[in-house]
């Protein structure tokens, strides 16, 4: 790999050339007409996989000529696109070979690299053909490579050039014992020699045919092209969708355990409504893995079969048969559910158990599935370290917070998220247990008192509209 200063010169040398090559196509194409831009513009997206991003430097980039077409067409890039009938593309969308700089820093980078591993072949092969020749097969290597070159080559333009020095002293003794004029080529650095920049130059053609290759569609594997940004950002997701993978199975079981406790003493006739409407949703005829509670509803009715005729019969369901599904669709989407916690997520996935599609599907009390899920756990502590985040920024504080500052005050966010979800399980518990043989009379009174508790707490008793009155009132018609 280019080591850091060699990478910095090449970025350094980069950006003067994209100046440059971005100052040249203004002047070369300044006369096309407005077609003919668009079309040069469709040409690229082509290229690119169907659409051109644009930054605001040539850090951010995408085709050389974008200074030109803004000029032309206006600052608008979704306007630009549009005119030449391109969807638009948002940063996250982008492919994975990045912006024309980025794609030409991982070009050379990469060439450097190859070049080196080449290199380091070259001069072992070059080990193994000379360690035991003798001084004149050497001397002849040399007054070879000069033909070639048609100079006397320096230690830099050919192969070998450690074991030739140390075995004759020095380069210049060799060359002299050779016949050969002087060396006059001298180099800062080696990689500015003949044999690096040749080789260099083969690695630059097999980068092309393979992005050529790429295109066409002959390979598939992007990784050659992926910036190291991306490449990251893929190893993230992947070690995401692993961890995901992981906790779907456990959580799976954990649900299964669940809808035993909490449907335990239910009637048949509540199972069946709940089978029912999970086979609806599948459009088949489940297997007991597709249904959470699949093991418990088999027990119950003396076999899966038997449960499945029960709820077909007794609620007249008329569907099509399909093929089964290749995998598991009560997996994927437990997969889907873990994928969003571990990104922190969680309001997605209560919005999720709210669905009917999924709340079907994934029976169980949402407070539990949540609380003892450690994708949850992890969602909680981004949204803790979130609302350290926030406060830092109201207090106005100008030294930035420290790692170990950030930790303490998410463990007291923590502290008080914990806290608020035992009081909430407790007030419902009692809540259930307090009206659990209550009518819906019951019911409605208690809600108008805690609608009459709003009002006083807010101290507009006197102005008593429907307006005022809490979601819940208002919603019963209280």
């Amino acid at each position: 790999m280019a080591l850091a200063s060699e990478l910095s010169y090449i970025k350094k040398l980069l950006r003067k050339k994209l100046e440059e090559a971005e100052n040249a196509f203004s002047r070369e194409h300044y006369g096309d007409s407005d077609e003919q831009l668009l079309a040069y513009l469709r040409q690229c997206a082509a290229e690119l996989g169907g659409t051109v991003y644009n930054g605001n430097s040539i850090y951010n980039f995408d085709i050389t000529g974008t200074r030109l077409l803004k000029e032309r067409f206006g600052n608008n890039w979704d306007n630009i696109l549009a005119m030449a009938g391109l969807p638009k593309i948002s940063p996250q969308e982008r492919p994975l070979t990045g912006c024309l700089y980025s794609r030409e820093i991982k070009r050379l980078s990469w060439c450097v690299e190859k070049t080196r591993e080449a290199l380091a072949e070259q001069e072992q092969a070059f080990l193994e053909k000379y360690r035991e020749a003798g001084d004149e097969a050497i001397l002849e290597y040399l007054q070879e490579a000069a033909a070639r070159l048609g100079y006397t080559p320096a230690s830099a333009d050919v192969a070998g050039r450690k074991y030739i020095s140390d075995r004759f002293g020095s380069w210049a003794e060799a060359i002299r014992q050779a016949g050969l004029p002087k060396v006059k080529r001298k180099y800062k650095i080696a990689e500015d020699g003949a044999l690096f920049m040749t080789e260099f130059r083969r690695q630059e053609a097999i980068y092309a045919e393979h992005l050529r290759r790429l295109a066409r569609g002959d390979i598939s594997d992007a990784s050659v092209i992926a910036t190291d940004k991306m490449v990251k950002k893929q190893k993230k997701a992947a070690d995401l969708e692993e961890r995901a993978l992981a906790l779907a199975g456990r959580m799976l079981i954990f649900k299964e355990k669940l809808f035993a406790v909490e449907y335990a003493k239910a009637n048949n006739r509540l199972l069946l409504d709940y089978l029912s409407e999970c086979i609806r949703e599948l459009g088949h005829l489940p297997h007991k893995s597709e249904v959470i509670g699949g093991e418990f509803i088999a027990k119950r009715f003396g076999g899966w079969e038997t449960a499945v005729r029960l709820a077909i019969c007794r609620n007249n369901i008329d569907f099509p048969e399909e093929p089964e599904p290749e995998e598991r669709l009560i997996y994927t989407r437990e997969v889907q559910i873990q994928r969003y916690l571990l990104e922190g997520r969680e309001i997605v996935v209560r919005t999720l158990y709210k669905s009917p599609l999924i709340c079907q599907m994934q029976a169980g009390n949402v407070f539990h599935i949540l609380r003892w899920n450690p994708a949850a756990a992890n969602s909680a502590d981004s949204q803790c370290y979130g609302m350290v985040r926030e406060q830092f920024e109201k207090s106005g504080r100008k030294i930035p917070m420290s790692k170990q500052e950030m930790e303490t005050e998410a463990a007291k966010f923590r502290t008080v998220y914990n806290r608020t979800l035992d009081a909430l399980d407790l007030q419902t518990r009692r809540f259930e247990a307090e009206h659990k043989n209550d009518g819906k009379k019951e019911l409605l009174d208690y809600v108008r008192q805690r609608g009459v508790s709003c009002i006083l707490r807010r101290n507009c008793w006197t102005w008593w509209e429907p307006s005022s009155l809490c979601g819940g009132c208002t919603a019963l018609g209280v």
